[in-house]
């Protein structure tokens, strides 16, 4: 009240930023709890998701702390090289995903026989996909596989996050060829493939993006 609300000059309340962000928390967190109310104001609490607006609240941690603020800056200068970084790891995953498709396309494939008695499956043997849909199964493709260069790349980026990339690396290890059930450690050279993603792909790249923001970081503190 004593500076203003807008329009008197750039001390008025809504002039800093600071100011303006914690109107808009206030606001909508008014406007998500209106639809206790009757009459107009019930319209507008039916706008629900304007109580996400509660969650950015921390960041006006940010306004009163300048190490907080030197971190900000040196993630928001970091950005242009950190593209840099995400158009050369797309072609890494790329890449690779080209040669997976050429040895393991049609290879990332199992029976399913869930649905078939348990004696039954004991009694079959199933060496290839015409085997699987003799004894009443179902030649499945699995959710991580080579066959395009869409799903390759998909894959790559499941092992590169090194989230249950040992199934992935094992089918790769197990599959004879395309249309064959799995042999386990038929190809055991196969792990070299994975591996050498693992260390390249996901390590080393990860590293450059940790080196791109603590290098931004020293240089905003040094400003500083």
């Amino acid at each position: 009240m004593a500076y203003g609300f807008v329009a008197n000059g750039p001390t008025s309340y809504l002039r800093t930023f600071e100011n303006a962000f914690d109107f808009i928390i206030v606001l909508s967190a008014w406007l998500s709890s209106s639809g206790q109310t009757e009459g107009a104001f019930a319209v507008l609490g039916k706008l629900k998701t304007l109580r996400v607006m509660r969650v950015v609240r921390p960041l006006r941690i940010v306004s009163r702390s300048e190490n907080l603020k030197i971190a900000i800056n040196a993630l928001i200068v970091s950005i242009p090289q950190l593209i840099n970084l995400l158009i050369f790891c797309i072609l890494f995953f790329f890449l690779f995903g080209i040669f997976g498709v050429s040895y393991f396309k049609g290879r990332y494939w199992d029976c399913d026989m869930s649905h078939i008695d348990e004696q039954y499956q004991e009694q079959s043997i199933l060496i290839n996909m015409q085997g699987c849909m003799n004894y009443g199964g179902d030649w499945v493709r699995l959710d991580s596989n080579f066959d395009n260069i869409g799903h390759a790349m998909l894959t790559m980026f499941k092992v590169a996050l090194t989230e249950g990339w040992l199934d992935i690396m094992y089918w790769g290890m197990d599959t004879p060829g395309e249309g064959q059930i799995f042999i386990r450690d038929f190809n055991n050279y196969w792990a070299i493939y994975f591996i050498f993603f693992i260390a390249v792909g996901a390590f080393f790249t990860l590293n450059l993006f940790d080196g791109v923001v603590i290098d931004n970081f020293g240089n905003e503190t040094s400003k500083h």
